[in-house]
């Protein structure tokens, strides 16, 4: 029974930083259309809403370099 509950506790300890680096991944990838939709007032939740600000920013200096090369 301990065991089960410690599976349990371990699985939703852990959901916020497996989103965190699936997102991650999917940025490094190229993929800066990705935003998060991890909604959470913790410590993940707030490094995800700088991870979705930074990728904000890369898109639009993206966006600027791009007109500027044409």
């Amino acid at each position: 029974m301990l065991g089960c509950f410690g599976f349990i506790f371990s699985y939703y300890a852990t959901k916020g930083v497996r989103t965190l680096f699936k997102g991650l991944n999917k940025i490094h990838s190229g993929n800066l259309e990705y935003a998060f939709e991890l909604h959470a007032n913790d410590e993940i939740g707030v490094m995800t809403d700088i991870v979705d600000t930074i990728t904000e920013d890369l898109r639009i200096t993206k966006a600027k370099l791009d007109k500027l090369k044409q």
